[in-house]
Order: structure tokens, then C-alpha cells, then sequence
């Protein structure tokens, strides 16, 4: 939420300028948000700009979307007059791109009713989740939202109407795209650490993610930021309030055939509520099983699901497979041993038994590549049968003749004046250049050292001294 001083008319007549209040001196933990590193947008229609008026004077802005014809999704936060310390709001809603192009009329809507989830508390901000309904329906396509979960490492897209940091920029509308750094049964953390986030006034926005079915979908309603610079805030996670929205769909809004957890029947596509409701059964009948609540981890969300799916969750990873976590792997381990420094996934052991071909049971417990006999670099080898180090290889110029080398890519892998050439099988390795020739000394002859071309002193006298005995013992 951005703190403003503005006197707004909100029987939308008029929309006067929005001015940012005096800095304040903002608690880590309890400050709105707006979008940090990003880029100002025209796009996304369905995402709102909130104006709040406070019945004691003071007023604020806030970001909401558009997620049935006449319902915004914010957060609790937002549209709690505790906040401002009042006892009641007023609020106009507006898709404008800028706070310069509102219209009164022609792109704003009066909000009539609000509702908080139970379980919102101010004090540890738990259950910022809230939703409002306009008093007629903008000619706007709703967003989809998410009720299937989701996990850390996926990408994200957030937006919001919030401040470029340092109190400034607010009343624009603004994207940016992120990573969930961390995901909590409630929340999702998004921003880079160092110039991406979301920060003040950016409240109650959405944080997107296009799923495997390409729909994206609101899968978080900003809520804080947990540095001074919104380069690490938190957005309640939508699925884990579903049956919130969900019950106040079924009173506000017709049923439609998008997903809103009602099935109509005779739409132009199945609706997805139809075959992926709540039902208590996970068929393939439901064509994207991250969107039936009944299939759990079975669709594509990250996470490799421990039951029995319908169809193959995608996010699963064999045996032996790198991985960075565990909860990716069929095994339920991501582990590493002396010989593998890359992780890759697992499974819990006694005895060897238990593992697959070509594994033994580590110590710890968990099935690891078994191990191979060491060779140093320049020792003999047998491709497939010695560990060469992390970066050997077993090979050679030569069929048969294999020894431990410095594997490598491009020249640029390997020593100083080495060359990469390709060995046996087709392995690239580093191959030392040739040695300069060494030239043989000459021999000595009974201790008498030969030098240059002519023999020593007392060499050619010996050699006189033997033909002369050979003549003397020739017949006559």
C-alpha cells in the first residue's frame, strides 16, 4: 500500500492528481510494494489501479486483479481502513496505464463491497488476501487464477502500480519478470536481491505464471517486502485460498466458463471445472492435472508428485538423472558421492540389494553410482571401469592402449601449449605436445671418454697397436 495525501472525489466526477505523502520511516516487513527494475506497460488490462479514501482524510493506492466480470483480487491489507486508521474507505478502481490518463466515467469503477479472509492479521500480516466487487462490469477480459500449487524456481511475471524505490514513481503501471526464490504453504518470495522486486503501492498486484496448459494465471497477491530497497518481497499464494475465492464467486458472480470452481455446461471448450473439480477422483480426463485439486503434485508444477498419477508427472525425475532438489526425484533423494559432484537423484537403501544395476548402497542409505577403482592422470585405464577424476577421461590415440587424461572441449580447457584432439570412442582429451628430441652422447671406450670428431689422446695408438698383433699373426 502507497500512503498518499490526495482530496479525491470518488463519486468519480472528477480524479484529482495523486500526491505522495512525507517519507516515512518504514518498518522491513510492513511496507506496501511497487514494481523495482521493471518497465512502465499499457498491457494487462485487468490489472487495476486502487484509490482509497479513508473516512478521517488520509488515502492510499494499491494495485488489484481482475479476475470475474466484477470481482478485483487484492490484498487484505489494502482494503482494511484499520490501515489508514479509519473506520471505513471509499475506493474507485482504474485500469489506466498512468495516473495522467484516468477518465472518469469512460475507465473507473466505483468498488461497492470488500471481503478479508478470517484469518487476516495485521500484526504478522497472515492472511492478506482480500476481494472486491465493482458496481458494474468493466469491458475487460477477467484474469485466470491459480488453484493448483506451485514451487520455488519457477518464473514469474509481477505487476503493480507501485514506486521504482525511494518513494518515487507510484501511479503507474509497471512489469517485471521474476523467479519464486522460496515458496511457504501461504506465501511466494520474488525479486533478485540486487534491482528487481516489488515494492510500495504495488499491494494487492499480481505475480503471474504461464503454466504447461501456456494460461497464465495470478498465483500471488503482493503483500511486503522484506527490504528497504523491494528487491525481496512475499505475495500470498492464491491456491492456498481457493475455497475463499471460490465462495464468494458462487454469491457475487455468475458461473462462467472459465475456471472459476462452477461447471457450466454446453461452453465452446470443456470448462475446466467440469472435469477438474473437486470431485475426490484424479483422472486423464482433466486434460491439465496441476488445475484439479484432487491430483495434487500430478500435474507440471515443480514438483515430482509421490502417489499414483493418471498420466506421468513431468516434473519427475528417474534415478541417476541430475537434480537440484530433492523433491524432483522419483526417489525422493538428490545426493551427490566422491565420485559425482553434479546431484543426481535417488533413493533410500539398506543394503545393495535394494538399488538398481550399476548402484550400491552408500553408507548414508541412499543408492549411489557404484564406485570405480581411481586412476591418476597418465595411469593406465579401462574405459568404463576406472574413475579418472571429474574431469579425466579414459582414452588414447591407440586402440588398446588407454591411460587417464584431461578431458576437455577447446584447446582453452586444456594446459598451456596442450591441444585438444578427439581418442578413442570419440572422447576429447588433452594431449601434451611432443618433446624436443634428446641427442645421445657418444660412448667411451675402455673408460676413454670419445670427444668431438677425433678420438682422445692414447686411442689411436691402441687401435695401431691391434693391427699390428693382426699382421703378425697372418701366415706368411
Amino acid at each position: 500500500m502507497k500512503r498518499l495525501v490526495l482530496p479525491l472525489l470518488l463519486g468519480l466526477a472528477a480524479c484529482g492528481p495523486i500526491e505522495d505523502a512525507p517519507a516515512e520511516a518504514p518498518s522491513p516487513g510492513q511496507r506496501g510494494d511497487e514494481i523495482v527494475g521493471g518497465t512502465a506497460t499499457s498491457g494487462d488490462p485487468n490489472v487495476f489501479m486502487l484509490i482509497l479514501q479513508g473516512n478521517n482524510g488520509q488515502g492510499s493506492l494499491c494495485t488489484a486483479t481482475l479476475i470475474d466480470r466484477r470481482t478485483l483480487l487484492t490484498a487484505a491489507h489494502c482494503v482494511d481502513p484499520r490501515i489508514l486508521g479509519a473506520t471505513s474507505l471509499q475506493i474507485a478502481a482504474t485500469n489506466a496505464p498512468t495516473q495522467g490518463q484516468i477518465a472518469p466515467g469512460v475507465n473507473t469503477w466505483q468498488v461497492v463491497e470488500t471481503r478479508m479472509h478470517s484469518t487476516w492479521n495485521p500484526a504478522t500480516l497472515s492472511g492478506d488476501i482480500a476481494v472486491a466487487l465493482l458496481a458494474s462490469a468493466p469491458n475487460v477480459t477477467p484474469k485466470a487464477w491459480n488453484q493448483a500449487s506451485v514451487a520455488s524456481g519457477q518464473a514469474v511475471r509481477s505487476v503493480g502500480y507501485g514506486t521504482i524505490g525511494n518513494d518515487t514513481g507510484s501511479g503507474v503501471k509497471r512489469t517485471v519478470d521474476l523467479l519464486i526464490n522460496q515458496a511457504s504453504p501461504t506465501l511466494i518470495f520474488v525479486g533478485n536481491g540486487v534491482n528487481k522486486g516489488i515494492c510500495h503501492g504495488d499491494s494487492g498486484g499480481p505475480t503471474f505464471r504461464t503454466f504447461s496448459d501456456g494460461v497464465e494465471r495470478v498465483v500471488g497477491v503482493h503483500s511486503f517486502t522484506r527490504t528497504e530497497d523491494c528487491t525481496d518481497g512475499a505475495a500470498t499464494r492464491v491456491d492456498a485460498y481457493r475455497t475463499f475465492v471460490q465462495q464468494w464467486l458462487a454469491e457475487k458472480e455468475a458461473a462462467t466458463c472459465n475456471r472459476d470452481g462452477r461447471c457450466v455446461q454446453g461452453c465452446p471448450q470443456v470448462d475446466l471445472d467440469c472435469v477438474c473439480g473437486a470431485d475426490g477422483q484424479c483422472t486423464a480426463a482433466c486434460p491439465e492435472l496441476n488445475v484439479d485439486p484432487d491430483c495434487g503434485d500430478c500435474g507440471g508444477n515443480g514438483v515430482c508428485a509421490d502417489r499414483s498419477c493418471p498420466l506421468r508427472d513431468p516434473d519427475c525425475v528417474d534415478e541417476g538423472r541430475p537434480c537440484t532438489s530433492a523433491t524432483q526425484c522419483v526417489g525422493r533423494r538428490c545426493v551427490l558421492d566422491p565420485q559425482h559432484s553434479v546431484p543426481y537423484c535417488s533413493r533410500a537403501c539398506s543394503t545393495s540389494a535394494a538399488c538398481s544395476a550399476g548402484y550400491e548402497c552408500d553408507p548414508a542409505g541412499y543408492c549411489r553410482f557404484a564406485q570405480l577403482p581411481p586412476a591418476g592422470v597418465g595411469e593406465p585405464c579401462t574405459p568404463g571401469g576406472t574413475f579418472c577424476g571429474e574431469r579425466g577421461v579414459c582414452t588414447g590415440s591407440l586402440a588398446g592402449v588407454t591411460r587417464c587424461q584431461v578431458s576437455c572441449v577447446t584447446a582453452s580447457d586444456c594446459p598451456k601449449d596442450f591441444t585438444c584432439v578427439v581418442g578413442l570412442d570419440s572422447q576429447r582429451y588433452c594431449l601434451e605436445p611432443p618433446k624436443p628430441p634428446i641427442l645421445l652422447r657418444k660412448a667411451s671406450i675402455d673408460g676413454q671418454a670419445a670427444s668431438g670428431c677425433s678420438a682422445g689422446p692414447g686411442l689411436f695408438p691402441a687401435l695401431g697397436l691391434l693391427l699390428l698383433l693382426r699382421r703378425r699373426k697372418s701366415p706368411p
